[in-house]
């Protein structure tokens, strides 16, 4: 039984090894990767969470690192990172996410819009006409006047064909003060950044202006963003 003990022992310490030297070389490549491109690369920075709501990879307690910030379509800041979070605060349990956002125009109130969960509607999300929408996508927002300006017609057509060329990747959508972002599990695989961000931007192409103006105008901003 020691013998068992001990094999076991080891075969756990060596595979938290080996995820640690796994995950250190991400970062090298990560690093790489932005230096090749011209961006600027953190080892570590807190501001892409700065002012987020507690959601997705926000959730908890939370370390970024490989923080890359460059340029994207119409000149928008574009910002993607690594997100190692702890939910609930246990600390060994940790979760790792990456995250790719831009900046908006404007402040807006929190808003999330995904694919609908294969169990089905939650019953809790907001609701519109086009029922084959509802069927594929879950929205949640906190004003239900600013959802439906985003969730326009324009932009339920853009968010029903992803197949338009090339084929769309991004498919979660989380506006949250002044930032849009998207983000999965896992490590930030550096050829899509780009092409996610861009997309991104696309989403906001199909907001309205006058959301923006809006905003601009009267919404207050998110203390401490």
């Amino acid at each position: 039984m020691f013998f068992v003990g001990a094999l076991l022992a080891v075969l756990v310490v060596g595979t938290v090894l080996l995820g640690i030297l796994e995950w250190r070389g991400h970062r090298r490549y990560l690093r790489r990767y932005a230096r090749r491109r011209g961006w600027q690369w953190q080892a570590r920075g807190d501001e892409p969470a700065r002012g987020r709501t507690a959601f997705g990879p926000f959730t908890g307690k939370h370390r970024i690192n490989s923080v890359m910030t460059f340029a994207v379509r119409n000149d928008v800041r574009a910002r993607a990172c690594q997100v190692v979070s702890a939910p609930g605060g246990k600390l060994f349990k940790k979760v790792r996410h990456w995250v790719i956002m831009i900046d908006l125009p404007a402040p807006v109130p929190f808003l999330t819009v995904r694919p609908e969960p294969r169990a089905g509607r939650s019953g809790r999300d907001v609701q519109f006409e086009w029922q084959e929408f509802n069927d594929a996508w879950e929205v949640h927002g906190e004003d239900r006047r600013v959802v439906h300006a985003v969730i326009n017609g324009r932009m339920m057509e853009w968010l029903m064909n992803p197949s338009s060329r090339p084929r769309r990747l991004t498919d979660s959508f989380v506006l949250d003060g002044e930032a849009l972002y998207t983000f999965g599990p896992g490590g930030l695989d550096a050829t899509t950044i780009e092409r996610r961000a861009n997309e991104l931007v696309a989403f906001t192409d199909q907001v309205p202006e006058f959301l923006w103006s809006r905003s601009r105008a009267g919404l207050p901003r998110r203390p401490g963003a």
